[in-house]
């Protein structure tokens, strides 16, 4: 036994530059996390004028500074949430993604953001994994808001609800945020370097079980099948001895 762990020391020492390699996998790792690790900013901008009414059912409307000031009143409806089902796109990806009622309303609640730029637009704001998820979101909750605000001004006998209008300015934006480091990686990073570490101790420990040269007069008794009269030992450590010694 200790003859192998002498054997698997030089061996090291010969071989201690591979421990480099392991460092090779967690580098890869954490440079490939930089670009798939990206953040989807799904947006569309809304303009306004006059005192727009949002229609919450039949019988009853918020105003638009309500929905803004607690948007939670347009992204956590129940009726709007129920009603995800008749977007055949919108259902199908969060059913492939197989979310419970509970985590549809967190995934909106923490994706989602409804804010006012400036006096008189809107903007709708998705910020997360999936930019397919994104865009139908953003769709779904504009079409909603747009939808309820003609329905409000249509059985409003308000004179000041026929100049108001609520619609979309120009297309979807979408832009990528990428992350160039996040604390959640060094788990992941840690483990790959430990494996990486391992393989490398076993690759070397296999280099010098593969290699055929001879290790100790034994071997070369038995390779040979003569006897050994003697041996001349190595002097380079006796002589490096003798010499620290006299310089002392």
């Amino acid at each position: 036994m200790i003859f192998l762990i002498k054997r698997y020391t030089e061996s090291f020492k010969h071989y201690w530059w591979l421990l480099f390699l392991a460092l090779l996998p967690p580098a890869l790792y954490l440079i490939s996390q930089i670009y798939l690790d990206k953040t989807f900013v799904v947006s569309q901008e809304l303009s306004y004028s006059g005192k727009v009414q949002i229609a919450k059912n039949p019988v009853e409307s918020l105003s638009l500074e309500q929905i803004l000031a607690d948007p939670h009143l347009l992204f956590q409806e129940d009726f709007a949430l129920s009603q995800l089902g008749k977007n055949v796109r919108l259902f199908r990806l969060i059913e492939s993604s197989r979310l419970s009622d509970v985590e549809i309303r967190r995934l909106i609640d923490s994706t989602l953001s409804l804010s006012q730029p400036s006096g008189q637009t809107i903007l709708f704001s998705y910020q997360g994994r999936s930019e397919a998820l994104g865009k139908l979101l953003v769709d779904y909750f504009v079409t909603r808001l747009t939808k309820r605000a003609e329905v409000a001004s249509a059985r409003s006998r308000s004179p000041a609800a026929a100049g108001t209008t609520l619609a979309t300015v120009g297309p979807q934006q979408v832009a990528i945020e990428r992350v160039l480091w996040s604390k959640q990686r060094l788990g992941p990073a840690t483990v790959i370097l430990v494996i990486s570490l391992l393989l490398v101790l076993i690759a070397i420990g296999l280099a010098e079980v593969f290699d055929q040269s001879f290790k100790s007069d034994r071997q070369i008794a038995r390779y040979s099948g003569l006897p050994i009269l003697g041996s001349i030992p190595n002097a380079g450590p006796l002589t490096k001895r003798i010499k620290g010694g006299s310089d002392g």
